[in-house]
């Protein structure tokens, strides 16, 4: 495979990484993929995760850009008075003209971590050259409403206590009496404010088309492929669970959208089997979107999806 740093863009210098595939496996049909920020960490990702996706993927026949924002790793600082919601589409949608241009392709799958997740839904929802949209790890609770974030917190420590992998660790904490007392405080605070919200508060979903649920449902009735991979320990799982409930449920029963959990993992995947696993599902993700858009990898390149 080759990477090829790159600069493009209208009203800022923006700068990307693109991931070519080996030339025995490229071929027409593919769409491109294109990782967006996660938070501030530049194009590599939370612990150079973007780095093993863009590389995973190529090696599957699709073209990777990982994007800097302005303002993130080399990309120029923007001079307007934009907000971040409005000119991260704009920059997005830039790249995909860049793809579009340089490399002949039509079609885009969206993919980012945490704020990049949600970016991804934002773009993928205003965008028609969108076929897929893989969601890990949004976190909407950290910049929504106080009820919305006391909600999610209170069901999460709730999880992490009673009935995840993680709730034997807790139990010894206590047994022994390492307890994390500021932990304790945040959670019992969370717990008194969940009383006092939960019957007034809905939390983000709502009936809003630009909500996290509307966002979605956009998604859903335009026929992309919308792909979701939560690691256990993390808050957003639990807002995902609070905002969506049956909704989610039901899309992934009627195979709208792919779900997957990986068990022990944290929010940016530290531990290098964790990282392994999440790569294992993009890649499953990624094979069916492609198999869904009706070329499958496979028929170009055999052996295509292992990296």
């Amino acid at each position: 495979m080759k990477e090829e740093a790159i600069s493009f863009g209208r009203a800022i210098r923006l700068v990307g990484v693109v991931t070519d595939p080996p030339e025995a496996q490229s071929g027409p049909g593919a769409p491109a993929v294109l990782l967006l920020n996660s938070g501030m960490v530049h194009r590599i990702g939370p612990n150079r995760i973007y780095v093993k996706m863009a590389r995973a993927l190529a090696q599957m026949g699709f073209v990777v850009l990982r994007l800097d924002f302005s303002g993130i790793g080399d990309s120029g600082t923007r001079r307007d008075t934009l907000p971040f919601a409005k000119y991260a589409v704009d920059e997005a949608q830039e790249a995909m003209d860049w793809l579009a241009a340089h490399r002949g392709t039509s079609r885009f799958i969206l993919a980012g971590i945490c704020s990049g997740a949600l970016m991804t839904l934002k773009v993928a929802s205003c965008d028609p050259r969108v076929v897929g949209a893989l969601s890990v790890n949004l976190a909407g609770h950290r910049s929504g409403a106080g009820a919305d974030e006391a909600r999610t917190m209170a069901r999460h420590y709730r999880r992490i206590a009673f009935s995840s992998s993680f709730s034997s660790k807790t139990l010894l904490k206590v047994i022994v009496g390492n307890v994390d007392r500021r932990r304790l405080m945040q959670t019992a605070r969370a717990l008194a404010t969940n009383l006092f919200v939960r019957k007034k508060s809905a939390g983000a979903g709502g009936a809003s088309e630009n909500s996290i649920a509307g966002l979605f449902r956009k998604l859903i009735e335009r026929g992309v492929a919308v792909g979701l991979i939560h690691s256990e320990g993390d808050e957003g799982l639990d807002y995902m669970h609070l905002v969506l409930g049956k909704d989610l449920r039901r899309w992934i029963s009627e195979g709208s959208v792919e779900f997957h959990l990986i068990p022990g993992a944290n929010h940016t995947f530290t531990l290098l089997a964790n990282q392994e696993e999440f790569l294992k599902h993009v890649k499953q993700w990624a094979q069916g979107v492609q198999s869904r858009l009706g070329k499958p990898l496979e028929s170009r390149a055999g052996g295509a999806a292992s990296s």
